[in-house]
Order: structure tokens, then sequence, then C-alpha cells
């Protein structure tokens, strides 16, 4: 059994958003600009804790908060990851077993309480801190499609490049390099900053040709094609579908997330606002910061680039 999974990244902060009642903002530059809408979610002490049950349940994480249950109905619990298996273990507390007149054991989580400290950090952990406009659901968007363009494709160009001139790998990985060896010969971390996300732009273009382009093996027929490859731009949106996208049409290849995709989403929302003092890049990861040389960064993306994208 694998670590319960997550709803589509779209739908869940749809839900969340209503399930806590969070108000959309519009965000505003210094020179009066729209940027756009975002969200703040976190952190979690600021809701109320009795959310906190559904919450959980959101992120696949049924703890139970209403008493005794079935010892079986735990099995989820071994296969989570180390960080979230740790957090979840301190908010359940020490188990309490007993048994049934029928012979079924039962567990209970005394120390269990939505207003803990420790359920506290649980939901902490998996609550984004804010949500900006390229992130949000699109109804919760400050800008919105043009009416005239909803039935408009606009990949019918970009896929017609893509099958007209892949971009072989190989490509990929020797421009890569070249925006590594730029961005060392450049003192200034704003130029190394924005050479940082063109590496991560030409990354996340790759696997959006990858996907597009298996919409052409299925059928001849125009129409199809066409529909397919407006559901397949939709499941390239999010982490959690874009690696359903991966299993599905190469399930022989092993999925991993562009490395360090939150830094990527910061330095798209606001470059400026990512420190990068001697070398090294400061971003938040689920509310924790996380320091890392841009050079490794570059590394990274290069490794990913030729062990996953191949």
């Amino acid at each position: 059994m694998s670590e319960p999974s997550l709803p589509p990244a779209s739908q869940q902060f749809d839900e969340l958003i209503d399930l806590l009642g969070l108000e959309v903002e519009v965000e505003i530059g210094n020179d009066d600009a729209v940027y756009g809408n975002y969200i703040q979610f976190g952190p979690a002490s600021r809701h109320d804790p009795e959310l906190f049950p559904a919450v959980l349940d959101f992120f696949g994480i049924p703890l139970p908060f209403d008493g005794a249950v079935p010892v079986s109905s735990l099995a989820w619990l071994p296969n989570l990851q180390r960080e979230t298996l740790e957090l979840t273990l301190h908010a359940l507390g020490d188990p309490s077993l007993s048994i049934t007149d029928t012979g079924e054991f039962l567990v209970s989580f005394p120390q269990l309480r939505s207003d803990s400290e420790e359920t506290l950090s649980l939901v902490d952990y998996f609550l984004p801190s804010t949500l900006f406009e390229h992130d949000l659901p699109e109804k919760h968007r400050y800008w919105q499609p043009d009416p005239e363009d909803l039935y408009q494709d606009s990949d019918d160009d970009l896929m017609d490049l893509y099958q007209a001139h892949p971009v072989p790998v190989d490509t990929l990985i020797g421009e890569l390099k070249s925006l590594r060896a730029s961005a060392v010969s450049i003192s200034d971390p704003s130029i190394q900053k924005a050479l940082l996300f063109a590496s991560y732009s030409l990354v996340e273009s790759f696997t959006n040709q990858q996907a597009l382009t298996y919409a052409g093996r299925f059928t001849a027929a125009p129409d199809a094609t066409a529909y397919l490859l407006r559901l397949l731009r939709q499941e390239l949106k999010t982490v959690d579908r874009r690696r359903k996208l991966v299993k599905a049409f190469r399930p022989e290849k092993e999925y991993k997330e562009i490395p360090h995709w939150p830094l990527r989403n910061d330095l798209a929302h606001d470059i400026g606002a990512v420190p990068l003092e001697n070398g090294q890049l400061t971003y938040e990861d689920r509310s924790k910061p996380v320091t890392i040389a841009a050079t490794e960064l570059f590394d990274q993306l290069i490794n990913y680039a030729s062990n996953y994208l191949r």
C-alpha cells in the first residue's frame, strides 16, 4: 500500500479555500500595477482547529479524532514518508488498545486533539503559506480568459512546433550547461537568478513537449487529437497530475519532481524577493527555510534532465 495520494492540486486548493473561508486578495506593486490575486493559507494558527480533521483528510491523513477505530484502519500509517510519519505520530501520541466482545482490536489516541501543538505542526506542514496568481484555481485568478478565446486551443501552434522541431534531450542539457556557465561567470545576483529561472522554464517546457506529443499517437482523427491535447494540457498544470501522466505513458520510467520546484514558483512570482547571497539561495518549502548553492541547483537540473527526461 502506497502513501495516501493527494487530490488534484487545483481541486484540493479550491476545496480548502472554501473549507477555510479564505478570501482572495489583489497584489498591487509600488507602481500601482496589478500583479494578480493571491490567497494566504498559513500559518495554521490563524484557522479554527475544529476544521483540522477535514483539512488533514484532504491531504490523505485521516486521523481518528472521533475515538477508537479498528487497528486495520491505520494500515496506511507505516507507508508515509519519513517526515510526514514523524509529525503524524507526534500528533497521535501514545496509543491505547482495547478488544471488543467479538474479538476485534481497537486503538484510540487519548492525546490526539485538533487544537494540540502537534496537530498544528502537522497542518502547518501541509498547508501552503500563500498561493499566487499562477498557482490559484482558475476561478480565483485576477486575470480571467477572454470569453471569445474559451474555445480556442492556445497550444495548437506549440504542438505543431514540437512535432515539426522536437528538442532532443541532449540539446536541452547543452542549454542548461550553457546557462550554468554564464551564471558562474557573472557576479550580479539578479542576472544569476534570471538564468536559473530560465533553466527551470526550459526543463518545464521540455516536459510539456513530451506530454503534448503523445496526443497524436492515439488517433488520426483531428477532432479527437485536439480533444486529447486539451485534456493533456490540463493535466500538465500540477505536479501530481504530471507524475500520473509519466506513469501512464512511460511506466518504465521513474518519476521525479523537478528539483526544488517551490523555488521556481517564488522566482516566477517575484524574482527580486528571493535572496541570493554569497552564492546561496534561500526560499521556503512548506513554511521551512531551505538554503542551497545556486551552482548546486543548476547541477541538479542538469542531472534531472539527464536521468529522468530521456
